[in-house]
């Protein structure tokens, strides 16, 4: 099955050429770092594109502040992952490990360069998404989650960031990771948490305060213009935002949970052209955000639309965000909301959702407690046993299990056209008796007789054990005149 990006790890490297950096350097400037000198923080924003010319900058581990991993950035490569598209923020540190000296150029001159040379963007695009990636898949970033299992605030951020790629770590609650990690945070490690970075622990957690601190949530000026404005982000809202960007349309896509919306949360998705192989919908909802931020579209999320009113000047509409608090104006809109499900409107309904825990069924072996409510299948057995006209007992009978069907499937001694054969495993006091049946031939002489109450053509060759003695069965005594 398709992913979203090539294997960072066997990945063949692919530098920029000598033209794309000197167009860098034109547009940018050089800068010197020290050894031990940060090139970035945490939860900083990536408004600058850092190309390596000389030196090596490491990741720096956010709790312990050591090296992260083996491997650095060195000459001929470039600092960042697929958040600097949108101008999100750092989820890792980096630091200078010896004399470095680097070009850096602002992200929107980078996403012009990229616009007017496919072959620039083809490398950036494949070596960043090949680092969300594998940041996603191993869980290296500063957003570490506790107790995702047993708390439903943590549990939405999880989802959250699962849902839209965002690298995180999880961690049971009482774990010996995360007694590490809230013990690095100098909190106890009891409850559940959310931690950012070493020395940020968010309190009530939220996925608004989570996508604030990566730079998800853009910081969009009241009253600010744009040309489209797209509500909602799923296939069809992300669909326009690709066709909006590659006509040079200033577009802005608003999406309240994540992007990708129903088809998201697909797990395989076959039918879809250019897949031969099949894609999980977040996988192909993330290359369509890739390939519309390429072209300069925004996604801010998670944000909600809650009315649309006409501007002042007649000419373009406002749109007010989570009730009220900003007021975002563009020439067009286009809705794309796609569909929700509706919820039971009951009290304290929200509060319980999600809130629940899975627990092992209980076996009852106490003769003294009271036993489980009859199911509607066990009822309908029971019910269906019941008709069963020479009132045979449950031992007799060897598919007394199979619900309605019971009655037709009953052995020859009711005259249906069984004859006991082979053991028939059943939950009832028969399961230890074995039986050996043949089909007897619904035309045959014998098989009519017996259903007009006549002798019955069976021939028991193993009954272990003392045989049961139903009452008003016609067909019982020429069944035990035959039993061997």
């Amino acid at each position: 099955m398709e992913k979203i990006a090539d294997d960072l790890k066997v990945m063949p490297r692919t530098p920029l050429h000598a033209e794309h950096v000197e167009a860098l350097r034109k547009a940018g400037h050089e800068r010197l770092f020290e050894a031990g000198e940060t090139v970035s923080r945490i939860g900083d924003p990536m408004d600058q594109f850092i190309y390596v010319e000389e030196g090596e900058i490491e990741l720096v581990d956010p709790f312990t502040n050591e090296r992260y991993v083996e491997s650095t950035i060195g000459p001929t490569q470039f600092v960042g992952e697929i958040s600097f598209l949108n101008g999100g923020a750092y989820s890792l540190a980096l630091r200078a490990a010896k004399p470095t000296r680097v070009i850096e150029t602002s992200r929107k001159a980078v996403l012009d360069l990229m616009s007017k040379t496919p072959e620039m963007s083809d490398i950036i695009l494949s070596v960043f998404a090949a680092r969300r990636r594998a940041q996603f898949e191993d869980g290296d970033s500063s957003l570490v989650l506790i107790g995702a299992e047993r708390d439903p605030a943590v549990q939405a951020v999880a989802a959250f960031a699962t849902r839209n790629l965002i690298p995180h770590a999880s961690h049971e609650l009482g774990s010996p990771e995360a007694a590490e990690a809230a013990l690095s945070c100098g909190v106890d490690g009891s409850g559940p948490k959310v931690i950012f970075g070493k020395d940020r622990v968010i309190d009530d957690p939220t996925p608004r305060k989570v996508a604030q601190l990566l730079g998800l949530d853009l910081a969009i000026e009241c009253g600010e213009m744009v040309d489209l404005l797209i509500v909602g982000g799923g296939p069809a809202g992300v669909a326009a935002a690709v066709y909006a960007g590659a006509e040079g349309i200033e577009a802005l896509v608003i999406e309240d949970v994540s992007i990708g919306g129903q088809a998201g949360t697909s797990s395989r998705i076959e039918n879809y052209m250019g897949f031969p192989t099949g894609i999980s919908g977040a996988d192909l909802v993330w290359r369509g955000q890739v390939q519309a931020m390429k072209f300069g579209t925004r996604f801010a999320m998670p944000r909600r639309v809650t009315g649309l009113a006409t501007a002042l000047d007649g000419q373009s509409l406002c749109a007010e965000r989570d009730h009220g608090e900003q007021m975002i104006c563009a020439r067009a809109v286009l809705v794309a909301t796609g569909v929700q499900y509706r919820r039971l409107p009951l009290p304290g309904c929200r509060n319980s959702r999600a809130a629940g825990s899975i627990t092992p069924r209980p076996r009852w072996k106490d003769a003294s407690a009271p036993e489980p409510k009859r199911s509607s299948s066990a009822e309908a057995i029971r019910r269906a046993r019941r008709r069963c006209s020479c009132r045979v007992t449950r031992a007799m009978c060897t598919c007394w299990c199979a619900a309605v069907r019971w009655r037709r499937r009953c052995p020859t001694i009711c005259g249906a056209g069984w004859t006991p054969t082979s053991a028939s495993r059943s939950t009832t006091a028969a399961r230890s008796r074995s039986f050996t049946a043949t089909r007897i031939s619904t035309r045959s002489p014998s098989t009519r007789a017996a259903r007009r109450g006549g002798s019955t053509p069976t021939r028991c060759l193993s009954w272990p054990g003392p045989r049961p003695t139903p009452a008003g069965c016609p067909n019982w005594s020429s069944w035990t005149t035959r039993a061997s």
